[in-house]
């Protein structure tokens, strides 16, 4: 295992990050997190996280998956209150990790090895069950009690870690040895509560509960053919043939739901297969021989990921023609309305790019996927007031959408607002939970930028309210 994987372990548990080295809440021994400390703590783990690991920021899988998980969470009768973010990680590995404070990882690798919806909402289910039913603040209860000794331990081999990985990789398998059985023994009981509350969430949320038998099911027979090495889920989520059975029992003889496979599962998963791929000419060549073939679970999978690599590779007029079929059969699909508006624009067609992308904005208003690519023609058209316009709309009503803030900064400094460019930066690391860099870059515009009273004042009112958040997280 390489070390960035060993270092996302460790991630995972709260003690790894003291008050002493990045100034968190100090916790006492048996003490529980509170939901504020577990927030901060994952927050500040994040903030590692994306310059340890290879994030995919694609708008419309990262909206797919978004609206996916936050649709579970609201069906998880222990979760009110609570705050939820997902992200993709740009890995072929098939995992999943829930993270201190709501924030749950999903490797591009399982959404592809999913063959529907259901399947997908079932690995999110159960790592949601695992933090409302406040697994990791446990974990901590149990770790606060380790000795001094195996806590700076494991804290040195992160630092050796970080300045030689070789040396570093062996120093974090030693370290982490003595935690395995404790790890193990309360994963088993974990694992299996995450699995009976994410069964009844999946149901609650109109998804097929026996996905999550089925699927885990088929990971299982495929780790006892390819080794226990071959899949990352099944080493930090244990399934056994008895955990398959327990699932299944569970099930009775209901009704269940018919399972999904919609259009945006398999935009999802066609996005995800061309940008996980990385060579653009040999997506192209394996799409267009499936196509041509005929061996292929779903056309629209495979011409849409035709249609979305030719225009990666500068071909919008074979682009335009591979989702031609398509858009004749769901002229009022969103997706397929948005990506027709890039293929547009980059053949220079403006007027029917922009027709496209106000279509899709008509048809479904204020998603962050269908208006990251139109803000995008927008500038490269040099209108940055519509891009403006649209973009403020949406944020007033999706407040926290932390991509959206930071094109807002590129469209102010576009339209010659370094001011507001520097507010609008400023509170997409605020909702990331850096405060510190959040401060930071709206102190260096007031110092560097020439500003009118209304812009000033704007941002020495922002710079109170950060300041007095970071006090209130301060240590005591």
């Amino acid at each position: 295992m390489s070390t960035p994987r060993l270092l996302l372990l460790l991630l995972c548990l709260p003690l790894a990050w003291p008050a002493t080295a990045v100034d968190l809440p100090s916790i006492g021994p048996g003490s529980l997190l509170t939901p504020a400390q577990e927030r901060v703590i994952g927050e500040e783990v994040m903030q590692r996280l994306r310059g340890q690991l290879n994030l995919l920021d694609d708008p419309t899988v990262g909206e797919w998956l978004e609206q996916l998980g936050q649709r579970l969470a609201r069906h998880d009768r222990h979760g009110e209150g609570m705050r939820f973010d997902f992200f993709l990680v740009d890995d072929t590995g098939i995992n999943a990790f829930a993270l201190p404070g709501g924030f749950i990882g999903v490797h591009g690798g399982l959404i592809l090895a999913a063959r529907d919806e259901d399947e997908v909402a079932a690995v999110l289910a159960h790592e949601i069950a695992h933090i409302t039913q406040r697994h990791l603040a446990r974990r901590w209860e149990s770790h606060s009690r380790m000795n001094v000794a195996g806590v700076a331990a494991i804290l040195a081999a992160i630092v050796i870690a970080q300045q030689n990985p070789q040396v570093g990789e062996a120093a974090l398998a030693t370290a982490t040895a003595g935690l395995a059985q404790m790890q193990l023994n309360h994963s088993r009981s974990a694992e299996q509560e995450a699995d009976r509350i994410g069964m009844r969430t999946l149901a609650l949320a109109g998804y097929d509960p026996e996905a999550m038998a089925t699927f885990f099911e088929r990971l299982y027979q495929t780790s006892r053919l390819h080794g226990p090495q071959a899949l990352e889920f099944l080493q930090t989520h244990p399934v056994t043939d008895s955990r398959i059975a327990d699932a299944r029992s569970r099930l009775g003889s209901e009704a269940r739901p018919p399972r999904r496979a919609g259009i945006d599962f398999r935009i999802a998963r066609a996005r995800l297969q061309v940008l996980m791929l990385r060579d653009t000419n040999r997506a192209i060549t394996t799409l267009r021989e499936s196509l041509t073939g005929g061996h292929h679970a779903s056309e629209l999978e495979v011409r849409y990921g035709l249609a979305f690599a030719l225009l990666r590779a500068g071909q919008p007029d074979a682009a335009h023609d591979a989702l031609a079929p398509l858009l004749a059969r769901h002229p009022e699909q969103p997706a397929l309305l948005s990506l027709q508006g890039e293929i547009a624009s980059a053949a220079g067609r403006h007027h029917d790019a922009m027709h496209a992308f106000e279509t899709a904005w008509r048809i479904a208003p204020y998603r962050g996927a269908t208006l990251q690519p139109w803000v995008e023609a927008l500038l490269a058209q040099g209108d940055p007031a519509t891009a403006r316009q649209r973009l403020r709309e949406t944020l007033r009503q999706q407040p926290e959408q932390i991509p959206l803030h930071r094109l807002l900064a590129r469209v102010e400094f576009a339209g010659g607002n370094p001011a507001a460019a520097a507010l609008a930066h400023s509170d997409a690391l605020r909702l990331q939970g850096d405060l510190a860099s959040a401060i930071a870059h709206l102190e260096a515009a007031r110092r560097d930028f020439a500003m009118d009273y209304f812009h000033a004042s704007r941002i020495d009112a922002r710079l109170e309210e950060l300041r007095r958040n970071q006090r209130e997280r301060a240590v005591p």
